[in-house]
């Protein structure tokens, strides 16, 4: 194929890869890569239905025997580009996850072998020259669907209302998931295709397009994302709800509720996010966001937060000996902390408890219920299995089950409490 011949018109991942590997005569030819319809290994856009190209590459050079495409120029309908590229922000796939002049292993569009990128076309995000915290990060590959997760821990002060902040997009086909409780309070704002989700044997279900709430509870909340989920979170800690969100977790408990009707912020928040660029400049947003902390209750907080610490470290102990501790009597202790975290202390450290246990399974590996029982407390399996079952819906040998047949061992390490279900 000569340099002035017709771009060749690539549908898909496969044939992509195809045309790569059948002859170096493709080398510096132009080509346009126009996504299969629905296809999980192509970012979907307006491509999909307007049989426009995704994007344009050249397939220039080789390493170790692999030919790599360089981008070449992006339709101005697609927001792969910066908005300095003359690119509109607008569309529903994420900007900065392909840019113009990078070298990248076209076999791979999601960039997993990615060399760095040269002739810089369009301006990175400026966080990318900043220090971040990232706890967890990944692309996982489940069947054909790759799904992007980034976490991080939140500093400072604000780290004692805040667990952490998250970035979700990507699809699961035919799968829905039920959520074993932590004891926090979870603010997630919606991006893409609305979520659906159902508090455990509750009669009132949330489709949310624009964000959710869901209430410190004590029982599985079925999380359903009605097309891809394109998602940034807020978990709180079990005290934080107040001073993170400025709402009073008592009221929200064991319930689900549209977010921008409760968080004043919310909606400027939201509009912020859809401007960003990549999943670290959303998570930038929402940490500086949350550095300015709703009016509460100090005293009440620093207490119930010393309570809650006591409570993690060791879930079976009484109540009224942590009361004696911190200088209050039970039923103070009690009626301050249902109020400041939502939940009773003897329901949190059920909650916690439960926790410790999930995070300690390796489902690929053979799990000792009796000693889990009794390392954890428990008087015995039977009661074990019966707490795991209200906690997260399902049996032990159902959780297990479900994370082998989805997870690999890295993946069930970071998702401890989500039990899949097909459809």
């Amino acid at each position: 194929m000569s340099l002035d011949s017709e771009p060749a018109m690539v549908d898909g991942f496969q044939s992509l890869r195809s045309a790569c590997r059948e002859s170096h005569a493709v080398a510096h030819s132009p080509t346009l890569i126009r996504p299969a319809f629905g296809s999980a290994q192509v970012p979907v856009c307006a491509a999909a239905v307007t049989d426009q190209p995704l994007l344009r590459v050249d397939l220039s050079s080789e390493v170790s025997g692999v030919l790599l495409a360089r981008v070449v120029s992006v339709p101005t309908f697609s927001p792969l580009c910066d908005a300095s590229h003359g690119c509109p922000p607008s569309g529903p796939v994420a900007a900065g996850s392909i840019q113009i002049g990078e070298e990248f292993d076209p076999r791979n569009l999601f960039g997993h072998a990615r060399l760095p990128s040269v002739d810089q076309g369009c301006a990175r995000s400026p966080t990318a020259q900043t220090r971040r915290r990232p706890d967890v990060r990944g692309r996982h590959q489940y069947g054909r669907t790759v799904f992007e997760y980034v976490s991080r821990e939140v500093g400072g002060e604000t780290g004692r209302f805040v667990e952490s902040i998250w970035f979700a997009r990507g699809q699961i086909t035919g799968v829905r998931e039920r959520i074993a409780p932590t004891g926090s309070t979870v603010a997630a704002l919606v991006l893409g295709d609305p979520i659906r989700q159902t508090p455990d044997g509750a009669a009132d279900v949330l489709v949310a397009d624009t964000g959710f709430l869901i209430g410190p509870h004590d029982r599985p909340i079925v999380n359903e994302p009605l097309g891809e989920t394109y998602c940034v979170g807020i978990v709180t800690t079990p005290v934080g709800c107040r001073p993170a969100l400025g709402l009073a977790p008592a009221t929200l408990r064991g319930r689900v509720v549209d977010l921008l009707s409760v968080w004043p912020r919310a909606g400027a928040v939201r509009r912020g996010l859809l401007t960003c660029r990549t999943p670290d400049s959303a998570l930038e947003l929402i940490d500086a966001t949350l550095s300015r902390p709703e009016p509460f209750d100090r005293k009440a907080f620093e207490r119930c937060e010393a309570a809650v610490a006591r409570l993690s470290a060791e879930p079976t102990r009484p109540v009224g000996d942590i009361a004696a501790e911190l200088g209050v009597s039970h039923g103070h202790l009690d009626r301050q902390f249902t109020e400041q975290v939502g939940l009773s202390p003897r329901t949190l450290a059920r909650t916690l408890r439960m926790r410790q246990l999930l995070e300690s399974i390796d489902v690929h590996g053979a799990v000792g219920w009796a000693d889990k029982a009794a390392d954890l407390g428990w008087s015995d399996q039977a009661h074990l299995i019966r707490d795991f079952k209200r906690h997260t819906g399902v049996t032990p040998s159902e959780y297990v089950a479900a994370q082998r047949l989805t997870y690999d061992r890295d993946v069930a390490a970071e998702s401890a409490g989500f039990i899949p279900e097909p459809m």
